[in-house]
């Protein structure tokens, strides 16, 4: 698809559904299956189908209204106070929302979009932004890490980095911070058609955290329990997927399609916390705080701990080779878990080693790691998110 098609009323405003796939990906499987459900199932009407594995590299297709899309486009534009009179720079997937949003924002206001659909390169990104006076773009931590270790310093046109896909490290976010780059932390998923909770501008005046991110007004949360009374985010809006396709089984097997929940609330696998906006409070919304995903929270010795916080701690102590290693956690007999350091084999072995030092310097007895594991390089998504399902079954 040429991606200019993706800021034209000819796109949005069509009934037919559309697959929006990884053109350098181009054999789905059960295509055929899903063409031929995708011409008679008038559930699907109107909406984009976006393939995604997520870290778990489990398949499955989320199915996004357009109106859904474009609610959550009038949220961020608003949220960002984004006008005609600005120039998006997209360097992220359009066949993912972190990409699509863009272009979903730029036809609601009549923005700009410049695209790079070349492998990223932090110094090309630094020149085009220059070059083309781009006020506003989205990235994900592994590029904003490219550009601090780069010394890459930011243009004056810019005025908003929106960082989605995974928490940026607080030294990373200040660092970046100190090179001009106006990072703002973001929260979101496909399902939610991009941000659910998202930096304003005005935290661009205070020194950059990762923390207590304000929730967009389109959106409604509540935390729910899960079977042990964990917190988990569920989440309610107009931007919200309207359904799951599957597949049970290979070959031929059909698609099935999953409606999303009745009465509109969706449980995420994401704990948090929620806290109701102080008194005087600008702007007064409700915050939320991702403590990490249901899976990512586990028992070590009977000390509950949060893998996030530790792989934090562990990007700090690896400095400039933080985007080549990652912690894992994997089941054991004795402890509960184990924790395992995957590190890719470009590490030097002195530079390991004194960066596993640096980490068990900072966390407690249990929070050591208890194996480390060369790999020739880290599974990663279009997005850079690290396939943690992918590394876990490698071991």
């Amino acid at each position: 698809m040429e991606t200019a098609l993706l800021t034209q009323s000819e796109f949005w405003a069509s009934p037919e559904p559309v697959l929006l796939k990884n053109p350098r990906r181009p054999d789905l499987p059960g295509e055929a299956q899903l063409r031929e459900l995708m011409s008679r199932d008038s559930r699907l009407a109107g909406c984009v189908l976006l393939p995604t594995s997520g870290s778990t590299g489990e398949p499955k297709i989320v199915c996004l209204k357009k109106d859904a899309l474009l609610a959550s486009a009038d949220a961020v534009n608003a949220w960002l106070g984004a006008t005609a009179e600005d120039r998006w720079l997209c360097v992220l997937p359009w066949f993912h929302t972190g990409g699509l949003g863009i272009f979903a924002r730029a036809f609601r206001n009549g923005a700009r979009v410049f695209t790079d659909t070349e492998p990223w390169d932090a110094a090309r990104f630094t020149v085009t932004c220059e070059e083309e006076g781009i006020t506003l773009t989205s990235l994900v931590p592994t590029q904003v890490h490219d550009l601090v270790t780069a010394g890459l310093k930011a243009p004056e046109s810019l005025r908003a980095v929106v960082v989605g896909g995974g928490v940026l490290a607080q030294s990373t976010g200040q660092a970046a911070r100190k090179l001009g780059w106006p990072v703002l932390q973001s929260y979101g998923l496909t399902e939610a058609s991009s941000q659910v909770a998202t930096q304003g501008l005005e935290a661009l005046e205070r020194p950059y955290s990762n923390e207590w991110l304000p929730v967009l007004p389109v959106w409604e949360c509540r935390a729910g329990r899960d079977e042990v009374g964990r917190e988990v985010l569920e989440i309610r809006g107009s931007a919200l997927f309207s359904a799951y396709l599957f597949r049970k089984g290979c070959g031929a097997s059909p698609w099935v399609l999953e409606k999303a929940p009745r009465g509109g609330w969706f449980r995420t696998s994401d704990l948090v916390k929620l806290r109701e906006p102080e008194e005087g409070s600008s702007p007064p919304c409700l915050k939320l705080k991702v403590l990490g995903r249901l899976d990512e929270v586990v028992k070590v010795l009977g000390e509950l701990i949060s893998l996030p916080g530790l792989r934090e701690k562990l990007a700090v102590a690896f400095g400039d080779d933080a985007s080549r290693a990652t912690l894992i956690a994997e089941p054991d007999e004795r402890k509960g878990h184990r924790l395992v350091a995957v590190v890719e084999d470009g590490v030097g072995e002195a530079d390991l080693a004194s960066a596993i030092q640096r980490y068990e310097a900072g966390v407690a007895p249990f929070e050591r790691i208890d194996e480390i594991r060369r790999i020739p390089q880290l599974p990663r998504t279009e997005l850079g998110k690290i396939q943690f399902g992918a590394l876990s079954s490698s071991g």
